[in-house]
């Protein structure tokens, strides 16, 4: 049997600055597939051209519709690896003042969603939130912070998740640390 592992990086709010997302994509070269959540959407389409990735992206309340032909929505659903990935910028969901809209809302649009990805708050998360009952699934939440202006004190961040067999791991990286 082969073991297959999939990695896969998450970024979000870049507001314009490619500084920070060159020398994450030059970092993870081997990686799978890019996820850019907003707020930055332009740039990374052109990154993605760029370096020749796969790259995945939705609209942030920062993202003009007119310039940004390759993510024209402010949430997708995607199937990678066997599991169910919903994303979005969070700001239609209320996502600076709590996740339970976000999350209730993933679950309507994708059943058995396994990944929330977020961003819009500037501030990393990395949470597993375990099954609340019988016959339902625990969801990884992460939003990966911002590239350019992280609000938490720290620095510019984002998320990793790497795949293998049934084996995750999530993560949360700074940049320049």
């Amino acid at each position: 049997m082969t073991h297959t592992e999939r990695k896969i990086i998450v970024l979000s709010d870049s507001h314009g600055s490619t500084k920070n997302m060159t020398e994450v994509f030059k970092m993870h070269r081997d990686a799978d597939a890019f996820i850019h959540l907003g707020d930055g959407a332009h740039e990374f389409a052109r990154m993605c051209r760029q370096y020749e990735v796969i790259g995945y992206s939705v609209l942030g309340n920062c993202d003009s519709r007119f310039i940004c032909s390759d993510a024209q929505s402010p949430y997708a659903t995607a199937f990678f690896a066997n599991y169910r990935f919903f994303m979005t910028h969070g700001h239609l969901y209320g996502v600076k003042a709590g996740r339970e809209t976000l999350i209730s809302n993933a679950k309507k649009a994708l059943p058995d969603v396994d990944f929330i990805l977020y961003g819009h708050t500037h501030v990393p998360e990395n949470r597993y939130i375990p099954a609340e009952s019988d016959g339902e699934k625990p969801i990884y939440l992460m939003n990966p912070g911002s590239l350019s202006q992280p609000r938490d004190g720290k620095a510019p961040s984002y998320g990793i998740i790497l795949i293998k067999d049934k084996n995750i791991i999530t993560n949360v990286a700074e940049i320049g640390v």
